[in-house]
């Protein structure tokens, strides 16, 4: 028993390692990659307002400027953007959006040409709701950057939209850069697969346990292997398992979104019920994945306490879950009582 479970901690940390044989990323560096600090970044994003407003089927691209100033210099960008997304575009007051700058730009400024960039927006027109929602899933996307090298990173900013036509005031909001699916599989070494589900193989039943304990941890069930949703996939040579990358946390209890709701469909009744949706019954499984979780407690914790943008009131409640997910996982055999009823 000792034996299978090293061997299966050793697979899971392997996929990790491998991983950091890649980090940093090469160079020239990528645009994100120069981005990221610690700290918030203050943004400038121009580009006609009205027009990416005024109606949520909008496709179309358009022009935009993004400016900001780092390490003392000042950064003018071109791009084109267009807003993403289906449900938040339909729901929410302002659109997610997609960022693409010019490779060839990119390139005479001595970077690599990955131009794609997300930006997660603001949902909602209340400006303190708004920031409380992106600062709960920016620590989301930050928790799982410890939990897995194997993840998108991310860099908090302060926006401050202009209406090149000055027919909307400006809109001042926060909202979270996202690297693009494509660079995270650079750096990994491998290729981005498009996939609606999953062939014989290529799912690392491990990876998959990881990952569900995670998202049980943040409560969020917005997410699913059959079919492929909220998770992108990288082959990464000729390795035969997929890489399992996770992202919208929007809809988690974590998150806590005046939009999110229960998935009844699993059997759930409140956002808050835990829902584990591995699809192991094995203890054996579950101890090495929650033992790896486990060893991540206190840089969880440490993501959160580190955060400057809120109070230990407002942080009060993301404590509060990660202790009930260490007390319910304390024990491998509790975790499966909360599988979700459709597994």
């Amino acid at each position: 028993m000792k034996k299978t479970v090293i061997v299966i901690c050793g697979l899971i940390l392997g996929t990790q390692l491998q991983a950091s044989m890649f980090e940093p990323v090469a160079e020239p560096p990528s645009l994100i990659g120069k981005i990221l600090q610690d700290d918030p970044l203050s943004i400038t994003i121009s580009t006609d307002l009205a027009l990416l407003l005024q109606d949520g089927r909008n496709d179309d691209w358009q022009t935009a400027r993004l400016q900001y100033e780092k390490n003392g210099t000042e950064y003018d960008w071109n791009l084109d953007l267009r807003p993403r997304g289906k449900f938040r575009r339909k729901t929410c007051d302002f659109p997610p959006l997609k960022l693409e700058l010019s490779k060839k730009a990119l390139g005479k400024a001595g970077l690599a040409k990955q131009d794609d960039l997300k930006l997660v927006t603001h949902c909602l027109a209340d400006s303190l709701l708004s920031a409380q929602l992106i600062f709960r899933e920016y620590l989301a996307y930050r928790l799982y950057n410890e939990a897995s090298l194997q993840s998108l990173r991310v860099q908090l900013v302060q926006v401050r939209y202009e209406d090149v036509e000055e027919r909307v005031e400006p809109i001042e909001r926060w909202g979270i850069l996202l690297e693009d699916i494509d660079e995270l599989a650079d750096r990994l070494n491998g290729e981005e697969v498009d996939a609606f589900s999953f062939k014989p193989g290529q799912l690392d039943t491990i990876q998959h346990t990881y990952i569900a304990a995670f998202q049980m941890m943040i409560g969020n069930t917005d997410w699913s292997i059959h079919p492929i949703r909220n998770l992108k996939l990288i082959q990464q040579g000729e390795r035969e398992a997929l890489v399992l990358v996770p992202y919208d946390f929007d809809f988690s209890a974590w998150v806590d979104a005046p939009y999110a709701a229960p998935r009844s469909d699993l059997g759930q009744q409140k956002l808050k019920e835990p829902i584990f949706q591995g699809i192991t019954e094995s203890n054996h499984m579950l101890k090495p994945v929650l033992k790896l979780l486990r060893s991540k407690k206190k840089a969880f914790f440490k993501v959160v306490d580190d955060f400057e943008l809120m109070t230990k009131t407002e942080k009060s409640s993301l404590y509060k879950r990660l202790r009930g997910f260490f007390r319910i996982t304390a024990e491998p055999e509790e975790l499966l009582i909360f599988q979700a009823a459709s597994l």
